[in-house]
Parts: structure tokens; C-alpha cells; sequence
């Protein structure tokens, strides 16, 4: 006596089923075998990084930067006054922190200029990576579109200019800075 004719059909596709089965499990084994001589992939060196590498730079460089320590006064391009402290937390780390007035009694932000494997580093609202750094300036860069310039006027005075791009139109706006104290 023959099977019913829906036993047969079921009996089909359980087959065909088993055999999809196997056919995906073989793919599966065959996309993933790797052949003994091949390396692994390299990400540790993308094509193109997103930004260009950092300048190297040497611990005693950081030095450059000491005429910064104390307080100082900033021009807001409208004429408004800010106040701004640097203080050497130690040989590779400035603190800045932002005050609401001359007394300096609020902070209204911090962050920090650091010496880190060869790069100065400023952890500010956009994190910088200085690209030139001596005794007359220092350049950190953000960006393509975006860096600032902290260039030396002497032991009293300095000006903080800052470079961005928006639309294909560079705009700069230059903030100079008076010391009010060491």
C-alpha cells in the first residue's frame, strides 16, 4: 500500500529542507575558512585617517608655553571683557580655566593643554592637536576646517585667533589678551 499523497509532499520538503540546510551550513563553513599563509587583516592602518598624524613633539617644548602662566584679560571682538587663568599642574599638564569676572572667585569652564606621547593636546570644547609649537606660537588643529592660534606678544600680552570654515568661507576672529597678574 502507497503512502497519501500529502505524506509524500511533506516527506519532499523536510528533504528539500534538510538539504538547503546543508548546502547554507557548507557555504557558511567555506566563506569562513581561512587559508594558513593568509595574514589577518590590518585595521591599525586605515587608507585614510581623518586626521593628519600629530607633530611630535618633546616634553621640555611644553616649556614654551610658560609665559601663559597667571590671569589674564581677553577683548571679545564687541568690545565685552573675559577672564582666563593657565597654571603648570605639573611638567606635562596646564590647567585653563575660564572665570566670570576679574576676582576669579567662579570658574565658568576649565580643560586642559597636556604633553601625551609626543603630542600637546587641548581638551577644550573641540579637542586639539597642536601642529607647530614654539616660543613665539602654538597651533593646535581640530579639524580641516577648524584650528586656533595662540601666538605671543611678548611677556604681557598674547592673542588667542581662531580659523573655521563653514559653507567654503573662512571666517577668523582674533582675541587678544592682556596679563592682570602672575
Amino acid at each position: 500500500m502507497g503512502l497519501p499523497e500529502s505524506v509524500k509532499n511533506c516527506e519532499k520538503k523536510n528533504v528539500s529542507r534538510f538539504y538547503s540546510g546543508l548546502f547554507a551550513v557548507v557555504l557558511l563553513v567555506a566563506c569562513s575558512k581561512k587559508e594558513p599563509d593568509q595574514p589577518p587583516p590590518d585595521f591599525s592602518n586605515p587608507a585614510a585617517p581623518a586626521q593628519p598624524a600629530p607633530a611630535k613633539f618633546a616634553l621640555s617644548d611644553l616649556n614654551n608655553l610658560r609665559y601663559l602662566e597667571g590671569v589674564w584679560k581677553g577683548t571679545m571682538p564687541n568690545g565685552n571683557a573675559f577672564f582666563e587663568s593657565y597654571h603648570f599642574v605639573n611638567d606635562s599638564t596646564i590647567l585653563r580655566a575660564g572665570h566670570t569676572d576679574s576676582t576669579l572667585r567662579r570658574k565658568s569652564d576649565s580643560s586642559y593643554v597636556v604633553f601625551r606621547n609626543g603630542a600637546v593636546i587641548d581638551s577644550g570644547s573641540t579637542v586639539s592637536i597642536a601642529e607647530k609649537l614654539d616660543s613665539a606660537l602654538v597651533d593646535f588643529r581640530a579639524s580641516p576646517s577648524y584650528h586656533f592660534v595662540w601666538a605671543r606678544q611678548g611677556n604681557d600680552a598674547w592673542t588667542a585667533t581662531i580659523h573655521s570654515t563653514q559653507a567654503g568661507a573662512e571666517r577668523v576672529t582674533t582675541y587678544p589678551m592682556k596679563r592682570i597678574r602672575r
